[in-house]
């Protein structure tokens, strides 16, 4: 789907990519159209976070691998969650976590016919993001890519 981030020499404006999320990688370039030409290795050490910005709407989020960082601007709030959700899905099947059931898993991996639904551990799941509840406007239309 797109997202925006900061291009150009200087890193001041903000432009859309079209981004990809695949089992272990985030890659992006200008256009669905074009070969990506940005790539971002994840592991089980990297992290997504929310970022609060002051005076914007919340739809920041960063990604740190450790080697780099990516700051992107979601169009929604439920686009940008979605995109934390799925983003953190897949740091956790990195780390070995399975099972994991919640809004963002479809995004990550389709469930198993027959299986049986586990129970959430707390301990588990310490170190999730978590995405503070904002109200949505009346009048916003929300679509996913």
């Amino acid at each position: 789907g797109t997202l925006q981030v900061r291009s150009g020499t200087l890193k001041k404006s903000w432009k859309d990519r079209w981004f990809v999320l695949s089992e272990q990688y985030i890659v992006y370039g200008n256009d669905q159209k074009h070969k990506p030409d940005h790539y971002l290795l994840l592991s089980a050490d990297s992290h997504v976070n929310v970022v609060e910005e002051k005076g914007q709407p919340h739809r920041s989020f960063e990604v740190k691998t450790g080697a780099h960082d990516l700051h992107a601007i979601a169009k929604d709030t439920e686009d940008w969650q979605s995109w934390i959700l799925a983003i953190q899905g897949v740091i956790d099947k990195l780390k070995g976590k399975s099972g994991k059931s919640g809004p963002g898993a479809a995004a990550v991996e389709a469930p198993k016919k027959d299986a049986e639904p586990e129970e959430a551990d707390p301990a588990e799941d310490a170190d999730e993001v978590t995405i503070p509840e904002r109200p949505h406007s009346a009048g916003a239309q929300m679509s996913l890519q």
